[in-house]
């Protein structure tokens, strides 16, 4: 298949939050357009739609290390680095703006688990649909 990268390994993945790195456990990115109905007189009754808002989400996990490092209501810049594939090449989604929006907390009593912190930020302006 033409442009195939191959697999992309997600350990080796990271995050800048406006060029520092932050040690997140995971992310992820949800993006969302929607589609604006419309009637026309000859369209025969069916609905026809264009494209209309766009919207991306990221969401983040870290292990809670005593201190909070993204404030609620700031607009961070955050670049989005993937991974590397098995052949060593790396995958960047680049980087968007993207406002925190939400945080929540989650502790649990197995030993084996760390107090987790998790954020949720909505991006700000433009950004392309990568994927």
């Amino acid at each position: 298949m033409a442009g195939e990268i191959g697999v992309i390994m997600g350990y080796s993945g990271s995050v800048l939050v406006n060029g520092v790195p932050i040690l997140f456990g995971s992310w992820s990115l949800r993006m969302n357009v929607s589609a604006a109905s419309y009637q026309t007189f000859g369209d025969g009754g069916f609905d026809r739609n264009t494209i209309g808002r766009k919207k991306a989400t990221l969401s983040f996990r870290t292990p809670y290390t005593g201190n909070i490092p993204l404030a609620s209501g700031t607009l961070y810049t955050f670049t989005l680095n993937v991974g590397v594939t098995e052949a060593g090449v790396a995958v960047s989604l680049g980087s968007v703006d993207a406002r925190i929006t939400s945080g929540s907390m989650d502790v649990q009593s197995q030993a084996d688990r760390p107090v987790e912190v998790e954020y949720q930020a909505d991006v700000s302006g433009p950004f392309g649909l990568f994927l």
